[in-house]
């Protein structure tokens, strides 16, 4: 759309020599160009801000935080616009909570993969039932991501202790700018207690189900990860975390659309990285498919330039794509599997008839 737009305003720029017409046609074209000129700026700067907070977020902590680092400024461009549901003077203190919770979790879950199962599905819900309350708006997702990245990436020692000092002061952070940004705003009614207590009750609802589905789903692809001990279990998660949606028919878009995009970015990137574009400026190329980003909104073409961008990364850590492009399209189809059975699950109405079975049970201990 605007490729045409730029022709439409080459040729009404040149186009007439009359005056009144002209006077008209030339107001369009600069209006057009004005608000081409600060889509650019605007995706320009926002890209800048991102590249150079990760960058100096990785420097004053260390390389084992440039995840966090990417969580972080993810917290802070999304609660500029959205709250998470609990009252503004607990939400800082949630935030910088569940982003503590996400490295200690990790720690521990690294211990055993068994009991993994138990932490990761605690922690899950957790995230989902503190920062989900507005479940459709996703909030949730600068939480998820950072467990994700923490618990597929383990660290000991002194990188451990430089995480969590990292998780520290990016919490802190967010909570402080979200608290600022949201003092003045209409707010939410429920508190830490409510949200807990509103979620366990209704426990038939649509939103818990959605959180159930989340935080068994997440469970069992970070165990899957740990079983088999993939440098890239990440790429068993974030499908989980992408295809469980409070609307089955969005799973079923998204799903359709992830693997189309698996597959022709895979094709993308190696036709342009493996056999175009020489070693040294892989880098630079996978800066600017990061740009070009910002400038995407369709979900399906969007996931073409994050399965180029995630074929980079591993490139960077010694994974070629003749081995990664069919990993990451073997993770998907598993995690495509996990979530549909665990749609077709919740479909089966089994929470309901739980809830009418608890009823039942009620009504016979009261009856005299």
């Amino acid at each position: 759309m605007e490729h045409v737009e730029l022709e439409t305003l080459d040729r009404e720029h040149t186009a007439s020599n009359k005056k009144e017409p002209q006077l008209k046609h030339e107001k369009k074209p600069t209006k057009k160009s004005m608000k081409l000129l600060k889509l650019i700026g605007t995706k320009t700067l926002l890209f800048a801000f991102i590249i150079l907070f990760i960058v100096g977020f990785s420097a004053l902590f260390g390389t084992a935080a440039t995840y966090t680092g990417v969580c972080i400024v993810t917290g802070l461009l999304m609660f500029l616009k959205l709250d998470i549901g609990i009252k503004h003077t607990q939400a800082p203190f949630v935030i910088f909570g569940l982003f503590i919770l996400t490295g200690l979790s990790a720690f521990a879950a690294a211990i055993n993969p068994w009991l993994g199962l138990l932490i990761n599905f605690i922690t899950v819900c957790a995230i989902m039932v503190l920062s989900g309350q507005k479940a459709e708006y996703r909030s949730f997702m600068p939480f998820l991501l950072c467990y994700i990245f923490t618990q597929s990436t383990p660290v000991y020692g002194i990188d451990f202790g430089m995480r969590m000092t990292s998780l520290a002061a990016g919490g802190a952070l967010v909570g402080f700018i979200y608290f600022i940004v949201h003092r003045k705003r209409p707010c939410p009614k429920a508190d830490v207690f409510e949200a807990i207590k509103n979620t366990a009750v209704s426990y038939s609802s649509v939103k818990t189900r959605f959180f159930l589905r989340m935080a068994i789903g997440m469970t069992i692809a970070m165990f899957i990860g740990d079983m088999i001990g993939s440098s890239r279990t990440l790429w068993l998660s974030l499908p989980i975390l992408s295809l469980t949606q409070l609307n089955p028919h969005e799973t079923a878009h998204r799903t359709a659309y992830r693997i189309f995009a698996t597959i022709i970015g895979g094709l993308i990137y190696i036709s342009i990285f493996d056999f175009i574009l020489p070693a040294e400026y892989i880098s630079i190329g996978l800066l600017v498919v990061g740009y070009i980003y910002t400038y995407i909104n369709k979900y399906q073409f969007q996931q073409i330039f994050v399965v180029i961008s995630a074929l980079g990364s591993a490139h960077s850590l010694g994974l070629e794509s003749a081995v990664a492009w069919p990993a990451r399209l073997i993770y998907l189809l598993i995690g495509v599997f996990i979530v549909a059975v665990l749609l077709m699950i919740d479909n089966a109405n089994i929470w309901k008839k739980l809830k009418q079975t608890s009823s039942k049970e009620t009504s016979v201990e009261v009856s005299p």
